[in-house]
């Protein structure tokens, strides 16, 4: 969504980025300093500019990229908005590089917000990826809700060119007998 900037400050350590969302209240972003240039358009990454409209997206997905890890800060920003993200290319990308370094209660959080579309998202060109790696860092009980959430689509997803990489990735993953025992109901239902 689109958003202007309002203020800019750096300090000797940081840098605040204040945006205004259309319709919304004022966000302040904070990045390290060293993080230089602070948004990404297209390829090509630019100074920052007071009363320019920005895409947030631009600016998250270069602080999540920035930081390797999705903050609270930024997870409150993003929020309802993952799906759309998760189904670009950069987003996907950059996504799947912050899961690491991400807490894992935001990684729950994210789980719940996707939950009910995992099964497109596991057959989307770009979200596939981020399936694939979203899985192997959730906490067990958040991995039993992924396999149930995706279990009544799992000939839509089997029979998708792009689905049966992310389920194949998911199946290997799996260790528990729990986890196992989900995906074979669902094959055998």
């Amino acid at each position: 969504f689109p958003v202007t900037i309002i203020h800019l400050t750096t300090n000797s350590n940081n840098q605040m980025i204040s945006i205004n969302p259309i319709g919304g209240n004022n966000i302040s972003l904070n990045y390290p300093k060293e993080s230089g240039l602070l948004i990404r358009n297209s390829e090509k990454i630019i100074e920052p500019e007071l009363n320019k409209m920005y895409d947030v997206n631009e600016i998250l997905e270069n602080k999540i990229k920035v930081n390797e890890k999705i903050d609270e800060e930024s997870y409150h920003i993003l929020k309802g908005n993952f799906k759309n993200l998760i189904k670009t290319h950069n987003g996907s990308r950059i996504l799947q590089k912050s899961l690491n370094k991400t807490n894992s209660e935001i990684l729950s959080h994210m789980l719940h917000e996707i939950e009910d579309i995992l099964h497109e998202l596991m057959i989307d060109s770009y979200a596939n990826y981020f399936c694939q790696r979203f899985y192997d860092y959730l906490a067990f009980k958040e991995k039993t809700v992924f396999l149930i959430k995706i279990s009544n689509h799992i000939v839509e997803i089997s029979n998708s060119s792009i689905g049966t990489y992310p389920l194949q990735a998911v199946i290997d993953q799996m260790k528990t007998k729990e986890e196992k025992r989900i995906i074979i109901q669902a094959v055998l239902s």
